[in-house]
């Protein structure tokens, strides 16, 4: 990746060698449909949603249909709501992971070495 290019959230919390705690659906397929299709800032339109059933000769439950378009709206609004630095993350773990507070400590340590002038180190 450039150094100039921005970061994902997730691409982040990866390169700091952190796992990113996700939420469990029971849904899994819908999401690798909503991959497959591909997420965009724009939420899914039901002509798109049409369009790729009938590529993939998929045919979809209304739940799903209706589930997929509402993920996909949600997905657009934390776009461009994340966008801001002060956004918080969409989901609130339940626990932290001991490698993740290791990580956490660890990029810590880092930033605060950093924070001393050269000299007194």
């Amino acid at each position: 990746m450039p150094k100039d290019a921005k970061k994902s959230r997730i691409d982040a919390l990866i390169y700091d060698g952190m796992e990113p705690d996700l939420p469990d659906i029971d849904a899994a397929h819908i999401v690798e449909y909503l991959k497959d299709i591909g997420f965009s800032e724009q939420p899914l339109s039901s002509q798109e949603l049409l369009a790729w059933c009938n590529l993939r000769e998929c045919e979809l439950q209304l739940w799903e249909s209706e589930f997929m378009r509402k993920l996909s709206r949600e997905y657009a609004s934390q776009y461009f709501a994340a966008q801001e630095k002060t956004c918080p993350a969409p989901y609130v773990p339940e626990e932290i992971s001991a490698h993740n507070a290791q990580a956490a400590t660890d990029k810590m340590r880092r930033q605060m070495k950093a924070l001393i002038p050269a000299e007194i180190k």
